[in-house]
């Protein structure tokens, strides 16, 4: 917009923002959702779960890559009582392997 903003409108743009994420539900931010799953899909290989909001545009391009890069695809369970979707998958394992073993 390009204009100055008064407190009172960034106050209620922001609340405004805050609460629509509050409403999609999950565990993190829909901007956080990639990191989230990619973290999931490099990490141990153990069962990993989340509960995510609604999926954005950005976390099913990063389930697609993902499944290209490393091999792990994701169980996608909806759960329409809370409007929710619940995620699992077995880690890739990867480890630093430039860390000094002690």
């Amino acid at each position: 917009r390009g204009g100055v903003m008064v407190p009172e409108d960034l106050g209620l743009a922001v609340t405004e923002a805050l609460v629509a994420e509050v409403q999609r539900g999950g565990v993190c931010d829909s901007s956080h959702q990639p990191l989230v799953l990619l973290l999931m899909a490099i990490g141990p290989e153990q069962i990993q779960r989340v509960r995510l909001g609604q999926l954005t545009p950005r976390a099913v391009q990063t389930l697609r890559v993902v499944k290209a890069f490393f091999g792990v695809t994701f169980n996608i369970q909806p759960e329409p009582d809370s409007g929710t979707v619940f995620l699992t998958t077995v880690g890739a394992g990867i480890r630093n392997i430039s860390r000094r073993a002690t």
